[in-house]
Protein backbone atom coordinates (compact mmCIF):
# COMPACT_ATOMS: atom_id res chain seq x y z
CA UNK A 1 0.00 0.00 0.00
CA UNK A 2 1.29 3.45 -0.96
CA UNK A 3 0.75 6.64 1.04
CA UNK A 4 -1.73 7.99 -1.52
CA UNK A 5 -3.84 4.86 -1.22
CA UNK A 6 -3.89 5.37 2.53
CA UNK A 7 -5.24 8.92 2.17
CA UNK A 8 -7.76 7.94 -0.51
CA UNK A 9 -9.99 6.62 2.27
CA UNK A 10 -10.62 10.25 3.32
CA UNK A 11 -13.32 11.57 0.98
CA UNK A 12 -14.02 15.21 0.17
CA UNK A 13 -11.58 16.78 2.66
CA UNK A 14 -8.68 18.06 0.51
CA UNK A 15 -7.65 20.86 2.90
CA UNK A 16 -7.49 18.58 5.93
CA UNK A 17 -5.62 15.88 4.00
CA UNK A 18 -3.08 18.38 2.67
CA UNK A 19 -2.48 19.75 6.17
CA UNK A 20 -2.14 16.30 7.75
CA UNK A 21 0.26 15.05 5.08
CA UNK A 22 2.55 17.95 5.94
CA UNK A 23 2.01 17.52 9.69
CA UNK A 24 2.96 13.84 9.55
CA UNK A 25 6.53 14.82 8.66
CA UNK A 26 7.00 16.64 11.96
CA UNK A 27 4.08 15.78 14.28
CA UNK A 28 3.26 17.38 17.61
CA UNK A 29 1.86 15.54 20.63
CA UNK A 30 -1.90 16.07 20.12
CA UNK A 31 -4.48 16.81 17.43
CA UNK A 32 -8.19 17.59 17.63
CA UNK A 33 -10.28 16.59 14.60
CA UNK A 34 -13.54 18.58 14.58
CA UNK A 35 -16.47 17.57 12.38
CA UNK A 36 -19.69 15.56 12.33
CA UNK A 37 -19.67 11.79 12.19
CA UNK A 38 -19.61 10.62 8.60
CA UNK A 39 -17.47 13.54 7.40
CA UNK A 40 -14.35 11.39 7.47
CA UNK A 41 -12.79 12.26 10.81
CA UNK A 42 -12.25 8.60 11.81
CA UNK A 43 -10.83 7.71 8.39
CA UNK A 44 -8.57 10.77 8.59
CA UNK A 45 -7.44 9.70 12.06
CA UNK A 46 -6.42 6.23 10.87
CA UNK A 47 -4.76 7.57 7.73
CA UNK A 48 -2.81 10.10 9.79
CA UNK A 49 -1.93 7.45 12.37
CA UNK A 50 -0.67 5.16 9.64
CA UNK A 51 1.50 7.91 8.20
CA UNK A 52 3.00 8.49 11.66
CA UNK A 53 4.00 4.84 12.03
CA UNK A 54 6.01 4.40 8.83
CA UNK A 55 9.78 4.29 9.23
CA UNK A 56 10.98 4.32 5.60
CA UNK A 57 11.72 0.62 5.83
CA UNK A 58 10.54 -2.60 4.21
CA UNK A 59 7.88 -2.85 6.92
CA UNK A 60 6.12 0.36 5.84
CA UNK A 61 3.57 -1.35 3.60
CA UNK A 62 2.59 -3.64 6.46
CA UNK A 63 2.28 -0.68 8.86
CA UNK A 64 0.02 1.16 6.42
CA UNK A 65 -2.19 -1.85 5.69
CA UNK A 66 -2.66 -2.68 9.36
CA UNK A 67 -3.44 0.95 10.14
CA UNK A 68 -6.08 1.35 7.47
CA UNK A 69 -7.68 -1.95 8.53
CA UNK A 70 -7.79 -0.76 12.14
CA UNK A 71 -5.52 -3.62 13.20
CA UNK A 72 -2.19 -2.00 14.03
CA UNK A 73 -1.02 -2.85 17.57
CA UNK A 74 0.44 0.65 17.98
CA UNK A 75 -2.90 2.34 17.32
CA UNK A 76 -5.32 2.29 20.24
CA UNK A 77 -8.84 3.58 19.65
CA UNK A 78 -10.87 4.46 22.73
CA UNK A 79 -14.63 4.47 22.09
CA UNK A 80 -17.18 5.32 24.80
CA UNK A 81 -19.31 2.29 25.67
CA UNK A 82 -22.29 4.48 26.55
CA UNK A 83 -23.40 8.04 25.84
CA UNK A 84 -20.28 9.68 27.31
CA UNK A 85 -16.56 9.30 27.97
CA UNK A 86 -16.20 8.36 31.63
CA UNK A 87 -13.41 8.60 34.20
CA UNK A 88 -12.60 4.92 33.64
CA UNK A 89 -12.16 5.73 29.94
CA UNK A 90 -9.70 8.48 30.91
CA UNK A 91 -7.79 5.93 32.97
CA UNK A 92 -7.63 3.57 29.98
CA UNK A 93 -6.38 6.42 27.79
CA UNK A 94 -3.64 7.27 30.29
CA UNK A 95 -2.59 3.61 30.52
CA UNK A 96 -2.39 3.30 26.75
CA UNK A 97 -0.28 6.45 26.50
CA UNK A 98 2.18 5.07 29.05
CA UNK A 99 2.75 1.84 27.14
CA UNK A 100 5.66 1.56 24.77
CA UNK A 101 5.08 0.98 21.04
CA UNK A 102 5.12 -2.66 19.96
CA UNK A 103 6.26 -2.49 16.33
CA UNK A 104 7.06 1.12 15.48
CA UNK A 105 8.62 4.19 17.05
CA UNK A 106 5.30 5.76 18.00
CA UNK A 107 2.05 4.93 19.78
CA UNK A 108 -1.11 6.67 18.47
CA UNK A 109 -4.15 6.99 20.73
CA UNK A 110 -7.43 7.85 18.96
CA UNK A 111 -10.20 9.04 21.29
CA UNK A 112 -13.63 8.99 19.64
CA UNK A 113 -16.58 11.25 20.57
CA UNK A 114 -14.44 13.43 22.80
CA UNK A 115 -17.25 16.01 22.89
CA UNK A 116 -19.06 13.68 25.33
CA UNK A 117 -16.30 13.99 27.95
CA UNK A 118 -17.61 15.56 31.15
CA UNK A 119 -15.55 18.17 33.10
CA UNK A 120 -13.93 15.63 35.42
CA UNK A 121 -12.83 13.55 32.42
CA UNK A 122 -11.32 16.54 30.65
CA UNK A 123 -9.49 17.46 33.85
CA UNK A 124 -8.20 13.91 34.29
CA UNK A 125 -6.83 13.87 30.74
CA UNK A 126 -5.32 17.34 30.65
CA UNK A 127 -1.86 16.45 31.99
CA UNK A 128 -1.66 13.29 29.87
CA UNK A 129 -2.51 15.14 26.67
CA UNK A 130 -0.38 18.15 27.60
CA UNK A 131 2.71 16.14 28.58
CA UNK A 132 2.47 12.69 27.02
CA UNK A 133 5.36 10.24 26.71
CA UNK A 134 7.64 11.22 23.85
CA UNK A 135 6.49 8.28 21.74
CA UNK A 136 2.74 8.98 22.09
CA UNK A 137 0.51 11.05 19.79
CA UNK A 138 -3.12 11.80 20.61
CA UNK A 139 -5.91 12.25 18.07
CA UNK A 140 -9.15 13.44 19.66
CA UNK A 141 -12.32 13.21 17.53
CA UNK A 142 -15.26 15.48 18.30
CA UNK A 143 -18.36 17.12 16.83
CA UNK A 144 -17.46 20.37 18.60
CA UNK A 145 -15.71 21.73 21.69
CA UNK A 146 -17.68 22.47 24.85
CA UNK A 147 -16.75 25.20 27.28
CA UNK A 148 -15.17 22.86 29.84
CA UNK A 149 -13.05 21.29 27.07
CA UNK A 150 -11.49 24.55 25.85
CA UNK A 151 -8.32 24.15 27.92
CA UNK A 152 -7.52 20.65 26.66
CA UNK A 153 -8.49 21.69 23.12
CA UNK A 154 -5.98 24.53 23.32
CA UNK A 155 -3.23 21.95 23.82
CA UNK A 156 -4.07 20.33 20.48
CA UNK A 157 -3.66 21.26 16.84
CA UNK A 158 -7.18 21.66 15.48
CA UNK A 159 -8.14 20.09 12.14
CA UNK A 160 -11.62 20.85 10.75
CA UNK A 161 -13.51 18.28 8.69
CA UNK A 162 -16.87 19.83 7.70
CA UNK A 163 -19.94 17.90 6.57
CA UNK A 164 -19.58 16.59 3.03
CA UNK A 165 -21.46 18.24 0.19
CA UNK A 166 -24.26 16.41 -1.62
CA UNK A 167 -22.14 16.55 -4.77
CA UNK A 168 -19.20 14.77 -3.13
CA UNK A 169 -21.43 12.08 -1.64
CA UNK A 170 -23.33 11.57 -4.89
CA UNK A 171 -20.12 11.20 -6.92
CA UNK A 172 -18.63 8.82 -4.36
CA UNK A 173 -21.71 6.60 -4.39
CA UNK A 174 -21.76 6.53 -8.19
CA UNK A 175 -18.11 5.42 -8.18
CA UNK A 176 -19.11 2.69 -5.73
CA UNK A 177 -21.79 1.39 -8.10
CA UNK A 178 -24.98 3.29 -7.28
CA UNK A 179 -27.15 4.64 -10.09
CA UNK A 180 -27.09 8.42 -10.36
CA UNK A 181 -30.71 9.06 -9.32
CA UNK A 182 -30.45 6.74 -6.33
CA UNK A 183 -27.08 8.19 -5.35
CA UNK A 184 -28.54 11.70 -5.40
CA UNK A 185 -31.46 10.62 -3.20
CA UNK A 186 -29.10 8.94 -0.72
CA UNK A 187 -26.96 12.08 -0.60
CA UNK A 188 -29.99 14.25 0.17
CA UNK A 189 -30.98 11.90 3.00
CA UNK A 190 -27.47 11.64 4.42
CA UNK A 191 -27.11 15.21 5.78
CA UNK A 192 -23.44 15.34 4.83
CA UNK A 193 -22.47 11.88 6.08
CA UNK A 194 -21.01 9.36 3.65
CA UNK A 195 -21.40 6.66 6.29
CA UNK A 196 -25.12 7.38 6.61
CA UNK A 197 -25.47 7.38 2.83
CA UNK A 198 -23.79 3.98 2.60
CA UNK A 199 -25.97 2.63 5.38
CA UNK A 200 -29.09 3.87 3.60
CA UNK A 201 -27.89 2.26 0.37
CA UNK A 202 -28.33 -1.13 2.04
CA UNK A 203 -31.94 -0.28 2.95
CA UNK A 204 -34.33 -1.30 0.14
CA UNK A 205 -37.13 0.79 1.69
CA UNK A 206 -35.36 4.15 1.57
CA UNK A 207 -37.14 5.14 -1.65
CA UNK A 208 -40.50 4.15 -0.16
CA UNK A 209 -39.84 6.39 2.86
CA UNK A 210 -38.81 9.26 0.63
CA UNK A 211 -41.94 8.95 -1.49
CA UNK A 212 -44.07 8.72 1.66
CA UNK A 213 -42.66 11.97 3.05
CA UNK A 214 -43.15 13.70 -0.30
CA UNK A 215 -46.77 12.56 -0.47
CA UNK A 216 -47.87 13.81 2.96
CA UNK A 217 -48.64 17.49 2.08
CA UNK A 218 -50.91 16.60 -0.83
CA UNK A 219 -52.67 13.81 1.08
CA UNK A 220 -53.68 15.89 4.10
CA UNK A 221 -57.41 16.67 3.89
CA UNK A 222 -58.23 17.70 7.50
CA UNK A 223 -59.79 14.34 8.31
CA UNK A 224 -58.77 12.16 11.23
CA UNK A 225 -58.90 9.02 9.11
CA UNK A 226 -56.26 10.31 6.71
CA UNK A 227 -53.99 11.47 9.52
CA UNK A 228 -54.34 8.12 11.27
CA UNK A 229 -53.48 6.27 8.06
CA UNK A 230 -50.41 8.44 7.45
CA UNK A 231 -49.19 7.95 11.03
CA UNK A 232 -49.52 4.17 10.68
CA UNK A 233 -47.52 4.23 7.46
CA UNK A 234 -44.80 6.38 9.05
CA UNK A 235 -44.54 4.08 12.08
CA UNK A 236 -44.24 1.05 9.81
CA UNK A 237 -41.49 2.70 7.77
CA UNK A 238 -39.59 3.79 10.90
CA UNK A 239 -39.74 0.28 12.31
CA UNK A 240 -38.31 -1.18 9.12
CA UNK A 241 -35.55 1.44 8.97
CA UNK A 242 -33.84 -0.02 12.05
CA UNK A 243 -32.72 -3.24 10.37
CA UNK A 244 -29.71 -1.87 8.40
CA UNK A 245 -28.39 -0.23 11.57
CA UNK A 246 -28.84 -3.45 13.56
CA UNK A 247 -26.93 -5.36 10.87
CA UNK A 248 -24.16 -2.73 10.90
CA UNK A 249 -23.78 -2.96 14.68
CA UNK A 250 -23.64 -6.75 14.50
CA UNK A 251 -20.88 -6.57 11.89
CA UNK A 252 -18.93 -4.07 14.02
CA UNK A 253 -19.24 -6.38 17.03
CA UNK A 254 -17.90 -9.31 15.00
CA UNK A 255 -14.98 -7.18 13.78
CA UNK A 256 -14.20 -6.11 17.37
CA UNK A 257 -14.20 -9.74 18.50
CA UNK A 258 -11.82 -10.63 15.67
CA UNK A 259 -9.48 -7.81 16.72
CA UNK A 260 -9.51 -9.02 20.31
CA UNK A 261 -8.67 -12.55 19.19
CA UNK A 262 -5.79 -11.20 17.08
CA UNK A 263 -4.39 -8.53 19.41
CA UNK A 264 -6.05 -9.01 22.80
CA UNK A 265 -8.21 -6.49 24.61
CA UNK A 266 -5.37 -3.95 24.67
CA UNK A 267 -5.49 -3.55 20.91
CA UNK A 268 -9.25 -3.62 20.54
CA UNK A 269 -10.18 -0.21 21.93
CA UNK A 270 -12.22 -1.65 24.78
Amino acid sequence: MEHEELWSTVIGQPEAVSFLKTASKSPVHAYLFIGPEGAGRRQAAYAFAGSLLVTNSQEDERHLQLAINGQHPDIAEIIPHGPALLVEDAERITREASRSPVESARKVIIVDRFQTAEPEVSSALLKTVEEPPESSVFILLADDVREHQITIASRCIRVDLPALSNEVITETLIQEGEKEDHAHLLALASFGSIERARLLSSDPSVINRYELWKSIPRRLDNTGATISSIVEEIEEQISGAEQPLISKHQLELEELQEREEAFGTRGSGR
